[in-house]
């Protein structure tokens, strides 16, 4: 496989995982930040537990999706990691959900996405970053900063750099609204944009 193809796979996994959470925004229609990841699960039928309860996820686990018989859903996360963090384990696996990844063949009553193959989990990561962090919100709102991410947006610190230095990126280049799908996202949030950029006053004479 030439270079030019490899480039071309990558960009279109890329974009399947960025569409899809631009889509998944839409659908649950989310309008404002921090994206609650707990009514996006719910929306489509997704049971969402602690491992505490579970106890499913092995030692080196933030979390896993499984599938039954019936095709129902669950992700089980280790509550015991800060709310950031828990916050975008739940996001990627939704993400793992969403774009259809590979199913193990049987755990159970239940089968369980496959973990740890590198293209689907740059995928989940790919997705929950977009969805949790929807690039057009922050620069319509001049969010770049690392410790503004993560406060605006209730992901990690870690995962709210990564964000960063995309955004840093993308405002270089100017990449924002060139997709109609995006273009819908950002006129779902535009309200909640406009409220932040103007604060209504506290108090009064």
């Amino acid at each position: 496989m030439g270079v030019n193809t490899i480039g071309a796979y990558s960009y279109y996994k890329y974009k399947q995982a960025r569409d899809a959470a631009w889509q998944c925004l839409l659908d649950t229609n989310t309008q404002s930040l921090p994206v609650k990841t707990m009514r996006i699960a719910a929306h489509f039928g997704i049971k969402v537990v602690r491992n505490s309860e579970a106890e499913l996820l092995e030692p080196s686990e933030y979390g896993c999706s499984m599938v039954d018989e019936n095709g129902k859903w669950t992700i089980v996360y280790e509550d015991s990691d800060t709310r950031g963090r828990t916050r975008f384990t739940i996001a990627h696996e939704l993400g793992h959900i969403l774009l259809g990844h590979e199913i193990e063949a049987g755990f159970g009553h239940y089968r369980r996405i496959r973990e740890g193959k590198p293209i689907e989990e740059t995928q989940a990561d790919e997705f929950a970053a977009r969805l949790l962090a929807p690039a057009c919100v922050l620069w319509a709102l001049n969010i770049t900063s690392a410790n503004n991410i993560e406060q605006m947006c209730g992901i990690s610190h870690q995962a709210a750099s990564y964000r960063a230095k995309r955004m840093k990126i993308l405002v270089e280049r100017g990449k924002f609204l060139t997709s109609p799908l995006e273009r819908k996202v950002f006129e779902a949030f535009q309200p909640w944009i406009e409220q932040q950029k103007n604060p209504p006053e506290k108090g009064g004479v």
